[in-house]
């Protein structure tokens, strides 16, 4: 498995490490994002719980850009399905997300939830990308 090569300075975090669980359907505060100078970012979930036990349970996130009052809020990027704990790494180009939405200033992550019992406890944070390593 492959593991990202952070530059912990130039993080964005979104979702602290050692937050709660979510239960529901929940969209993380919004920060201030310079999307021009995105190119070459990942969006880190780092999942430490998943629950899985009633069986109908489903999870994913997406990355969301919100113009500078953060009133309007785009989808820019969502992830397939969250099945089990890990490090998630999902690309994001700041190029692409502009096209999506010009006057984006801002990011959030809204962490989708479904099913009967639904739970999941995660980190998330942007890092510029500057490889992987084996």
């Amino acid at each position: 498995m492959s593991k990202a090569i952070y530059d912990a300075e130039a993080s964005v975090l979104l979702r602290a490490q050692g937050s709660a669980a979510v239960t529901a359907t929940a969209t993380d505060a919004a920060k201030a994002f310079d999307w021009e100078y995105a190119a070459g970012f990942a969006l880190v979930v780092k999942v430490s719980d998943v629950e899985t036990g009633v069986g109908d349970e489903t999870y994913s996130f997406t990355v969301n850009a919100l113009d500078p009052a953060g009133g309007n809020s785009t989808a820019i990027m969502t992830t397939g399905a969250i099945t089990t704990a890990g490090e998630y790494i999902f690309a994001l180009d700041g190029d692409t997300a502009r096209l999506i939405d010009a006057d984006a200033a801002q990011i959030s992550l809204t962490a989708t939830l479904g099913g009967a019992a639904p739970s999941i406890t995660y980190s998330a944070f942007l890092n510029p990308a500057f490889g992987f390593a084996p």
